[in-house]
């Protein structure tokens, strides 16, 4: 043990005497630096747009009434009365705040009342969009949301379950004053309007949620779709939560969907939509390519460069010589993973600032909502996206058991990372073959396995750690064969 001991250690020490080591982090740094960076100016821009001074916000509108007018489809004169009326009363359309959803509700009444099939009905809708106008004329918010508790009772179309989902989204409103809004627009990343309240984008999706598992409980149980009606009862689960907890800020993940919460006063790009987002796995990618440079030159450049003469000649069993070496590979794996993370924490907090740093990480278990550290959250997106990258490395280490050019496996190991998943999906999408999701790449992306989001029906986590393995053993075995068998000259 001793001696395997002192054989990791020298690896270490010959790793980390390499400049192109000390190159290689620095070429990590500066992705970090520039991913975050890159997102602090996509936000100064967004910034930039949503504070454009009214002129141009007419302009806009000008624009668009142009083009209704000019296209002419279906409806076009009620689409062009609204947007003139917005102008007119400087409603900003991309604000998302509740008059511009009340003028849509209320010239969408004034459409649906031309197409009315008794002169009762015409009337009613025709009342109710002027009774809508009146609200946003007097900025009475309240009464908007009264007007539309009425409307729901009356509307015969909804069921029994619809009116009780909307209703109670409706008096929630009124007894915790959350004015309505538009949930999409609650992310808007500089609005200083109380329209970004997180209780708003909570209520939102938690009645879209409710009003998707209603649709999928009126379906037969053979027609129900199995992911749309998890995803709904995940998110009800999840909104109910912050709703009794007050939780504004918050990270989780469903369905490959991620949600991110934010307060009133927080812009929609914090510090978790940044640093989490920095788990992408095409972004692990690029550390995989470091790794694989590491890796494939592990065992060949030995050869190449006759030093391994030197390691031969120690009363040491082979096996232990190229367990060492893999360990080191598996090393700088962890640690160039870890400088990763640490430094887009460091810099997400430098460009970004702290609000919210101890936001919780939500899921649900057995019907109940968990919480936990949205810090171990984005570190097991990594490990999940590392897995690609360790088994790439352990592809060109492989590889380079078996020849004497670094470059051969270097290269090979390289193209591999950066074209295995096209191919696989290529694969998948024209030949439609079961046999396709026994392709390694067919398996690495575990995050999205686990979520369910892959090209392959029944698709499993343990399947795929399975078939992962598989390869893995095939690469070592290979690795241990060549470098066992080799001859030294």
């Amino acid at each position: 043990m001793r001696k395997l001991t002192n054989l990791i250690i020298n690896e270490y020490v010959k790793v980390f005497a390499k400049i192109s080591t000390v190159i290689m982090l620095i070429a990590i740094a500066a992705l970090a630096g520039i991913y975050t960076f890159a997102n602090y100016q996509s936000v100064q821009q967004e910034k930039r747009w949503q504070t454009s001074d009214t002129s141009s916000q007419l302009e806009t509108y000008d624009q668009i009434i142009a083009r209704e007018r000019s296209v002419q489809s279906p409806g076009w004169e009620i689409r062009v009365e609204r947007y003139t009326y917005e102008r007119d009363h400087r409603i900003d359309l991309y604000d998302g705040n509740w008059k511009d959803l009340a003028v849509a509700n209320a010239f969408d009444h004034k459409s649906n009342a031309l197409a009315a099939e008794t002169e009762s009905e015409k009337a009613r809708l025709e009342q109710a969009a002027n009774d809508m106008i009146a609200t946003v004329e007097k900025d009475d918010w309240k009464n908007y949301v009264n007007l539309l508790i009425r409307l729901v009772n009356q509307n015969p179309i909804l069921s029994a379950e619809e009116k009780e989902a909307q209703l109670w989204t409706l008096n929630y409103r009124l007894t915790h004053d959350v004015k309505p809004g538009n949930a999409y627009f609650g992310y808007n990343i500089y609005s200083n309007d109380d329209q970004a309240d997180w209780r708003n984008n909570a209520l939102v999706m938690l009645e879209s949620a409710k009003q998707t598992m209603n649709e999928q409980y009126a379906k037969a149980v053979a027609d129900r779709e199995t992911n749309a009606l998890a995803e709904a009862e995940y998110a009800v689960a999840i909104n109910t939560y912050r709703l009794e907890n007050e939780v504004n800020l918050f990270t989780t993940t469903h369905t490959g969907n991620q949600y991110l919460g934010q307060s009133g006063k927080t812009p929609g790009v914090n510090f978790w939509t940044v640093f989490s987002g920095s788990a992408n796995k095409y972004i692990i990618m690029f550390i995989g390519v470091l790794l694989i440079i590491v890796a494939g030159s592990a065992i060949s450049s030995e050869f190449s460069s006759g030093t391994v003469k030197f390691l031969l000649i120690n009363p040491v069993k082979r096996w232990k010589i190229l367990a060492a070496k893999y360990i080191s590979v598996l090393t700088m794996a962890v640690i160039m993973l870890a400088v990763f993370y640490l430094l887009n924490a460091l810099l997400t907090i430098a460009f970004f600032g702290v609000t919210g740093l101890t936001a919780p990480h939500l899921s649900v278990a057995g019907g109940n909502v968990v919480t936990g550290s949205s810090f171990l959250y984005v570190a097991w997106q990594y490990l999940l996206a590392g897995v690609v990258v360790v088994t790439t490395a352990t592809f060109s280490f492989s590889l380079s058991s078996l020849v004497r050019n670094s470059a051969l496996a270097i290269g090979l190991g390289v193209f591999l990372t950066l074209s295995g998943e096209l191919v696989t999906v290529l694969l998948a999408e024209s030949l439609k073959a079961d046999w396709i999701r026994y392709i390694l790449f067919a398996n690495t992306d575990l995050g999205g396995i686990m979520n369910h989001s892959t090209l392959f029906v029944g698709q499993t986590l343990p399947f795929a750690l399975c078939v992962i393995g598989v390869y893995m053993a095939v690469f070592l075995l290979t690795a241990w064969d060549g470098f066992m068998r080799r001859d030294v000259r």
